[in-house]
């Protein structure tokens, strides 16, 4: 990794093919989230689930309580996605990506502690890494991967409105319906 920038977290959840990766950049100020491409037979399997379902957790996949992410809700995780518009449905394979397995909820709890110069663990470093200014927001990923970072970075605008996020992908297959790409236009419209 480059200097001044961190692993904070990798996964890769052999029973869906996922893998994600979270690093924070002290010198730039940012934490951003990379999510790999399809590379295995699990991951063909992601891609091969094209019907098109509500965008968010599963309600097996949303019971992690806000609160002990951001501390300041208490309400279920589910809940922040009751803004989206009722006719916004994406790729069934895509959208279980991000949120099967705990996935969102882990990379969420990962993301807020970087942003506040945490680890992944929720202990704060002994390294004095705040800065005084923000830590930016990034996802990234190539085809499959693509498709996860943009549904993520979608997914952190509901939980962080006030930020801006970027989400840099390559190769991107269609990630969801007409609905879908409308209101992700409206999400920052000034990008």
């Amino acid at each position: 990794l480059p200097n001044e920038t961190s692993c904070l977290y990798y996964n890769h959840d052999y029973s869906l093919g996922r893998q994600v990766l979270i690093v924070r950049n002290t010198m730039r100020n940012y934490v951003a989230v990379a999510y790999a491409g399809t590379d295995d037979w699990r991951t063909a399997l992601s891609d091969g689930e094209i019907l098109s379902e509500t965008f968010g957790p599963r309600p097996a996949d949303n019971n992690t309580n806000i609160l002990s992410i951001r501390g300041s809700h208490g309400r279920n995780i589910g809940s922040i996605f009751d803004s989206v518009p009722s006719k916004v449905r994406v790729h069934s394979g895509f959208n279980n990506d991000v949120f099967a397995n705990a996935g969102f909820s882990t990379v969420l709890k990962c993301v807020s502690s970087g942003m506040r110069g945490g680890n992944c663990d929720g202990k704060e470093t002994h390294n004095n890494i705040r800065t005084t200014q923000p830590y930016r927001l990034y996802t990234t990923g190539h085809s499959l991967g693509a498709a996860s970072s943009a549904i993520l970075g979608a997914a952190l605008h509901l939980m962080y409105p006030s930020e801006t996020i970027q989400s840099v992908n390559f190769g991107s297959p269609k990630v969801g319906n007409l609905e879908w790409s409308a209101w992700i236009d409206t999400l920052q419209p000034n990008y």
